[in-house]
C-alpha cells in the first residue's frame, strides 16, 4: 500500500486530540503500510495484533479509507454496559483528573445511570478510554 496520499491522511489523523488508543493503534500500522517498508508480518509484531488483523485493516483502507478505519463495526458480543454518552462523559472526566482511584469511577456511574459495575469492568473501560 505504498500510497503517499494515503500516507498524508493518516498522519493527519494520527494528529487529531480525539484519537482513541485502539484507532492509533489501527493508523500506525496503516503508516507503516503506506510507506511501503515493511511486510504485514513486521507491522503486525509492531502494533501486537495478528497478521490477519494487518489485512482486515488494509482491506479497510482500500475500501472505506481512513474514515472507515476509525470506525468499529458491532460485534456478535453482549452490547456494552455503558453507553457512548457515558462512555465520553467518562473520558472526559479521565482527561480532567476528577478520580483518583477506579473504585470512585465505579460509584460515579452508579449514582450517574445506577449500572452497578464490577472493578473489572471498571478497569476494562479505563483501558479502552486511555486511562490508567
Amino acid at each position: 500500500m505504498a500510497n503517499p496520499e494515503e500516507a498524508q491522511k493518516i498522519v493527519e489523523a494520527l494528529k487529531r486530540k480525539d484519537i482513541l488508543p485502539w484507532q492509533q493503534k489501527r493508523l500506525i500500522a496503516m503508516r507503516m503500510a503506506a510507506e511501503g517498508k515493511w511486510q504485514m508480518q513486521q507491522i503486525a509484531d509492531a502494533v501486537r495484533v495478528s497478521r490477519a488483523t494487518i489485512g482486515t485493516w488494509l482491506q479497510t483502507m482500500r475500501k472505506a479509507g481512513v474514515e472507515g478505519l476509525l470506525k468499529k463495526e458491532d460485534g456478535q458480543g453482549a452490547p456494552g454496559r455503558l453507553d457512548s454518552e457515558l462512555q465520553e462523559k467518562l473520558k472526559k472526566g479521565l482527561e480532567e483528573g476528577k478520580w483518583r482511584r477506579a473504585r470512585d469511577i465505579q460509584r460515579w456511574i452508579e449514582k450517574e445511570k445506577g449500572i452497578a459495575m464490577g472493578l473489572g469492568g471498571i478497569y476494562y473501560w479505563l483501558g479502552k478510554l486511555g486511562g490508567v
